[in-house]
């Protein structure tokens, strides 16, 4: 089923949202389709919690405007909804950060009067630097997404990406996504992207930088959350 609602199915058995071409949810539609995976999240279910979040945001004025105009990294994006949906039934997850505590949800509700809206991540490294975290990520999502199989997800894996051109010194594209497979040496996404050319599969050389210069995509390690649906 493909169309208006933002959704589309793949073989059948799982759902995946979409995001619109205009907006900056991509943090809310990474979670979501975790969620999706994960949870076997429906579609009345995911609008409730694309809504919750909107209403929420639209709360607090200093959030709201930066989340609507895309003057944020949206780290507290996606904080806010592991915090408000994700610490307890029926879509608690356990939580593993590997390279930082930037996402880790706490015990209690995200103050969105006072959150950063910059986390303060860290540049695109020189290229040597680079490779060693390269691996070092590729290692992660080897051992926390391996297991996975088209039928049965227990863990998935969200991160910030960013995407450069040849001597252009910010990036073209920023955004969030949601891995959900490691097979054959790729990490396959379940991306909320609906455009021809988006990504859904990264190879470990899709991380090297070209010539020895540098990357043309890069993935911020702190950006990266390992989620476990609790049992």
């Amino acid at each position: 089923m493909r169309g208006g609602f933002g959704l589309c199915w793949e073989d059948w058995t799982v759902w995946r949202y979409m995001q619109g071409t205009l907006d900056f949810a991509c943090g809310i539609y990474a979670v979501i389709n975790g969620l999706a995976l994960t949870h076997n999240l429906r579609l009345g279910a995911a609008r409730g919690l694309l809504s919750m979040a909107l209403w929420e945001f639209s709360r607090h004025d200093r959030a709201w405007k930066a989340f609507l105009q895309n003057e944020t990294d949206h780290y507290w994006v996606v904080r806010y909804m592991l915090s408000a949906h994700c610490r307890a039934w029926p879509f608690k997850y356990d939580t593993y950060q590997p390279f930082s505590s930037s996402l880790a949800p706490g015990q209690e509700a995200l103050d969105l009067e006072n959150v950063p809206m910059y986390s303060g991540e860290c540049r695109l490294p020189p290229a040597a630097e680079h490779a060693a975290i390269s691996r070092d990520i590729w290692g992660i999502f080897r051992d926390c997404l391996s297991e996975n199989t088209e039928a049965s997800y227990r863990h998935i894996c969200l991160f910030r990406f960013h995407r450069y051109l040849p001597d252009v010194e910010s990036p073209v594209i920023s955004h969030w996504t949601c891995g959900c497979r490691f097979s054959n040496n790729a990490l396959y996404l379940h991306d909320a992207s609906s455009e021809k050319k988006a990504l859904f599969e990264i190879n470990l050389e899709t991380l090297h930088a070209a010539d020895n210069d540098r990357p043309l995509f890069y993935i911020p390690p702190e950006s990266i959350i390992i989620l476990s649906k609790a049992r």
